[in-house]
C-alpha cells in the first residue's frame, strides 16, 4: 500500500516496514510528523520481538503459559507505565531522561536514535566512522553516533555535521 501521507522518497521504505511488521497495519500514521520517544519504542519493541534474543529471554524469564506483563520488571518512571518502554528499559535499550522521567511525548532526537539502534543491534565498532563537528568527544552519545555511522545506518545532515538535537520524522526512520 503506497497510499501513505509521506514523501515519495519514503514510500518504498514504509512499504517494507509494514511488510516486516515493524509498523502496525491497524494504525494510521502521519509519516511527515516527528516521532515521539514512546512511538519509537513501539517500533523498536516490534523489531526486538523478531530477534532470537527475545525468544531466548522469554524462555529464560517467563513461565510457559505466562501472558501477563512480568511483575519483576520495575516501573521506574512516573510519566509512563507503557509495557514496551518498561521492557526495553529492563533489557538496557532505552533510558529515561532522568531516573524517574521517560518523557514519552518528547520527540526523538537523532542522537537518541543512534544510541537506541546501537543498543538494539549491539553495534560497538567505531572503525571508519565519520567525525562530526557537532558531536563532542566524550558526550554520552559520541560513541553511539560513531558506531551508527560506521555501520552505515546513519549519516550526517552534511559531510561534517551530524545534526545533534534535531528530531526525526516517521518517514526519516523508515528510510534509515
Amino acid at each position: 500500500n503506497s497510499e501513505y501521507n509521506c514523501s515519495d522518497w519514503a514510500k518504498e521504505s514504509i512499504d517494507r516496514a509494514f511488510n516486516t511488521y515493524l509498523l502496525n497495519s491497524e494504525k494510521e500514521y502521519e509519516f511527515k510528523t516527528n516521532i515521539s520517544r514512546l512511538d519509537f519504542c513501539e517500533l523498536i519493541f516490534n523489531l526486538v520481538v523478531q530477534t532470537p534474543y527475545f525468544a531466548t529471554w522469554c524462555e529464560e524469564n517467563l513461565e510457559e503459559d505466562e501472558t501477563e506483563f512480568p511483575s519483576f520488571i520495575e516501573k521506574p518512571f512516573v510519566d509512563t507505565d507503557d509495557e514496551k518502554v518498561l521492557f526495553l528499559h529492563h533489557i538496557g535499550i532505552v533510558n529515561g531522561k532522568s531516573d524517574t522521567l521517560f518523557c514519552p511525548n518528547d520527540f526523538l532526537k537523532r542522537e537518541e536514535f543512534a544510541k537506541i539502534m546501537c543498543k538494539t543491534l549491539e553495534l560497538l565498532d567505531t572503525e571508519g566512522a565519520k567525525v562530526f563537528y557537532d558531536v563532542p568527544a566524550g558526550s554520552w552519545y559520541a560513541d553511539f553516533v560513531r558506531a551508527a555511522s560506521a555501520a552505515g545506518i546513519m549519516t550526517g545532515t552534511s559531510d561534517s555535521k551530524f545534526g545533534t538535537g534535531l528530531t526525526l520524522s516517521r518517514q526519516d526512520l523508515a528510510v534509515i
